[in-house]
């Protein structure tokens, strides 16, 4: 197994409404979950390289904490991206899955092609 293909278990806040479009994609796609939010994950990171001081969004402390295999260089990149611009990691991810959801939900909206809910 070479190193773009080990995965590192992150314990990540998330809210119910995400996990459930998270996990209705995978079945509707027929896809794992964690190749879902690596790929919203990866997509976020490489929007956002350059520039600094964004707005990151954090979960709900009433949300729960939910395993997730995040790829270690994925991961590697988002815990730079954490030191640099002072947040956590988990704002990152947190982040990236929302921005990956409300970019999907848009999609449906202009296409009205419903994929998942």
């Amino acid at each position: 197994m070479n190193n773009r293909d080990m995965h590192t278990l992150q314990q990540v806040r998330v809210s119910e409404t995400i996990w459930k479009f998270i996990k209705k994609k995978s079945d509707d796609e027929r896809l794992p979950m964690n190749d879902l939010y690596n790929t919203a994950l990866r997509t976020y990171l490489k929007s956002r390289r350059q520039s600094k001081h964004h707005y990151y969004l954090v979960a709900s402390a009433n949300d729960k904490y939910r395993s997730l295999w995040v790829r270690t260089t994925t991961l590697n990149s988002a815990q730079r991206m954490a030191v640099r611009d002072g947040v956590s990691v988990n704002s990152i991810i947190f982040s990236a899955m929302v921005i990956y959801y409300f970019e999907c939900q848009s999609i449906v909206f202009e296409t009205g092609v419903k994929t998942s809910e």
